[in-house]
């Protein structure tokens, strides 16, 4: 069994005009804003006359402005990554129209068709492949927010093995020790920590199994202060 890691995201309404004073419950929800580690702010940039844009015009740099105002008046500082919503036609055309000049966006923007990818999850991966390859798309654009939140956050990966038959991937913040790896796990782990038994996951998979990293002399011991590297495997052991 394989469990991934995972990055919670959570779906406020959209900030209006004045939301720091209370407008359209904006007091309500600046203080869900409040309680996350970092903003996506999915930016509006198709046309479509049965969707009214709530400023009855499509401008992602003034949208981008009212948010950013409102976050600054609520005295909110959180890193963000800003995501310009296109069309299928938008994004089967000329890349160089869907920078952020061409929006006159001063900041770097990951360009998504949500409409796109609603409509790629409901096909076979067989069929998800021909779709994008037709429309000359490479990559998925949530597989794309996904990796640039991971930077946002600073955060890697390491894995653990439950009884040899399921791999599980954590996510922690860059610089994170083992002890603090090990409470994530689990809080037993943690306070009866002993020490890690880490080997790189290239390693692992090169050598063929656990065992076999261990006899070829690739497992290594670590204290709780060691600092927890991309890709690492461990196993924790401690008193129960």
């Amino acid at each position: 069994k394989i469990v991934p890691a995972a990055i919670k995201f959570i779906d406020i309404a959209g900030l209006i005009k004045g939301a720091n004073e209370g407008e359209g419950l904006g007091n309500k929800f600046l203080a869900h804003i409040r309680e996350v580690d970092a903003v996506l702010h999915v930016v509006r940039a198709f046309e479509n006359e049965k969707v009214p844009h709530p400023h009855g015009k499509i401008d992602p740099a003034y949208d981008v402005e009212i948010v950013n105002t409102e976050l600054e008046l609520g005295e909110i500082k959180k890193p963000t990554l800003y995501v310009l919503n296109v069309d299928e036609q938008q994004l089967a055309a000329n890349s160089k129209q869907l920078t952020a000049e061409r929006w006159k966006l001063n900041t770097d923007v990951i360009i998504i068709c949500a409409k796109l990818e609603m409509e790629l999850s409901e096909l076979t991966p067989a069929e998800q492949k021909q779709y994008l390859k037709e429309l000359g798309v490479t990559e998925f654009g949530l597989d794309k927010v996904i990796k640039e939140s991971y930077g946002l956050l600073h955060l890697i990966t390491f894995f653990t093995i439950a009884k040899g038959t399921q791999v599980q991937a954590w996510p922690i913040r860059n610089g994170s020790t083992a002890l603090e790896a090990a409470s994530m796990v689990h809080t037993d782990m943690a306070k009866g920590f002993i020490k890690a038994e880490i080997v790189s996951c290239e390693d692992l998979v090169n050598a063929g199994g656990w065992q076999k990293a261990a006899d070829s002399g690739k497992i290594r011991l670590e204290g709780k202060d060691y600092q927890v590297q991309d890709g690492d495997v461990v196993e924790f052991k401690f008193h129960s």
